[in-house]
């Protein structure tokens, strides 16, 4: 069982007070919000889990909860969304990992954490080819968690990086290569942004202008600059979370167009996107504005600039003006963080909750200045949840 503590709202007979419910450990039915999900999936021990968002009725009926698994069952009458926040130190100090085997380390900006083997300082390195179900669980929790995490992979083979990216998604071709089209390189050889403003130096959220979106995108540096060539990140569902609630209720049941192309909601200083070759420009995806994580189900400011065009139903003046709006907000420096590629960095990032831009770097003159970074973008659910939720549906 774990202690679960919740703020309830009429007509709960706890209604506007703190309260406390046991969780009883049996088969999962619905899909788990992340927080409360990572203590159990983390630890397989007891964990008492902050709650910031309300329900409805019936909230005095025990909850269910499986150990170990990132799922839960609510009664049916209490099916409002909410949000868990995790307060076990515990948890939260290992951000989803045993310490014996990763050492996990906060980044110097607002989120992030770089993961590291922990049992020998001199050799940092994480061999993630060969990290098991239950490591490999424990990474993605902590992306989730953290928004993006920095691997310090070392040396990583395009087979070995690719078998990887395939156990926690679906690889989206990139690329014409014959051996690995799932891989597209980013480098700087010949290529000056700084110069020519185009390419990925813009905010937005990868596969945003198709019906079917990335789940996690990953960076590889094969060769890094001593500086330049920095990502930066911001924390959608940070910046969601922190939005007035009369805001939050104005956009709840929005829906985006998206069409490749610059966004009516371009951030100053955003480079021109460059088009998939053969992309017909005029197609339109339509996303929600305000989504839920596909594994964790928490809510997320989804793509408000990028590819963003329009929104459903809503003036084109309107909704420009209503995603510059959230934009100016999202944007602000508390939800911001970067990260400078180092040789032997695996860098990935939750595109769900992350909105992410390229910064612009001079063309290479030798070896000291050179990027070579093997990108390898994802979609669908990691193989370790989608094969336990298969199990669970199966018992």
């Amino acid at each position: 069982t774990v202690a679960w503590t919740g703020l309830c709202s009429e007509p709960c007979s706890t209604a506007s007070r703190r309260s406390e419910w046991t969780m009883e450990v049996v088969k999962p039915r619905m899909r788990a919000v992340y927080a409360l999900a990572a203590a159990a999936a983390v630890s397989r021990r007891a964990h008492t889990v902050g709650w910031d968002g309300p329900t409805n009725a019936a909230c005095g009926r025990a909850a269910v909860l499986r150990l170990p698994l990132i799922q839960w069952q609510l009664p049916q009458a209490c099916a409002t969304p909410y949000r868990p926040v995790m307060v076990s130190e515990s948890v939260a100090a290992t951000d989803g990992f045993d310490r014996p085997h990763f050492d996990v380390r906060p980044l110097a900006g607002n989120f992030g954490v770089e993961v590291r083997r922990a049992s020998d300082e001199n050799e940092p390195n994480v061999d993630v080819a060969s990290l098991d179900d239950a490591d490999l669980e424990r990474l993605l929790l902590c992306l989730y968690r953290n928004r993006f995490v920095v691997v310090r992979a070392g040396e990583l083979t395009k087979a070995s990086y690719v078998a990887f990216a395939r156990r926690i998604g679906e690889p989206i071709r990139l690329s014409n290569d014959a051996e690995h089209p799932e891989i597209g390189d980013i480098t700087n050889v010949a290529v000056d942004t700084r110069k020519v403003p185009k390419g990925a130096a813009h905010w937005h959220t990868d596969q945003s202008f198709r019906q079917t979106v990335s789940s996690v995108t990953m960076l590889y540096s094969v060769q890094a600059p001593a500086r330049g060539g920095a990502t930066r990140f911001c924390d959608m569902a940070a910046a969601y979370a922190a939005l007035p609630e009369s805001m939050r209720q104005r956009i709840e049941h929005l829906v985006v167009e998206h069409r490749h192309g610059v966004s009516v909601a371009a951030r100053p200083g955003d480079h021109t996107p460059i088009p998939p070759k053969g992309w017909d420009r005029s197609a339109t995806a339509h996303h929600p504005l305000v989504r839920r994580h596909p594994v964790t189900g928490q809510k997320t400011l989804y793509a408000p600039t990028g590819t963003s065009q329009g929104i459903v139903g809503m003036s084109h003046a309107e909704a420009t003006a209503l995603l510059k709006t959230l934009c100016d907000h999202a944007f602000e420096d508390r939800f911001l963080a970067s990260h400078a590629h180092r040789q032997g960095d695996l860098v990935m990032w939750d595109n769900p909750t992350v909105m992410h831009s390229a910064t612009p770097i001079a063309a290479a003159t030798g070896a000291h200045d050179t990027r070579l970074i093997h990108r390898i973008s994802l979609r669908g659910t990691p193989s370790v949840f989608a094969v336990r939720q298969a199990a669970d549906v199966k018992d």
